[in-house]
């Protein structure tokens, strides 16, 4: 199993801490991956709270990928680096489901 990244882990930290309803999006088969930064982190997050992980997010270094159009659909894309590990993290944000 790969290390989790710190990055990565002080992110479901802070938003465990400040009561953020999230979570992991698109299936756990890949859940060593993600963590270890091989993969893309899809993230769900309740919608009423998606500027106060925003924050969560600028305060641990991520930086939001502008340009995105996939806002209107309730993505957005982040980007975070690894201090430890010098890696970076691509982190889809979602804060809409459609279905349908």
């Amino acid at each position: 199993m790969n290390k989790p990244l710190k990055v990565i882990s002080l992110l479901f930290i802070s938003l465990e801490e400040n009561g953020i309803r999230h979570c992991h999006w698109k299936g756990n088969q890949n859940l060593s991956n993600m963590l270890s930064g091989l993969k893309d982190v899809d993230l769900l997050v309740d919608r009423l709270k998606v500027r106060e992980c925003e924050e969560i997010l600028l305060v641990l270094g991520y930086k939001k990928a502008i340009g995105n159009t996939g806002r209107t659909l309730g993505i957005e894309d982040w980007i975070g680096y690894d201090e430890e590990t010098g890696k970076l993290v691509h982190l889809h944000l979602h804060y809409r489901i459609f279905l349908g």
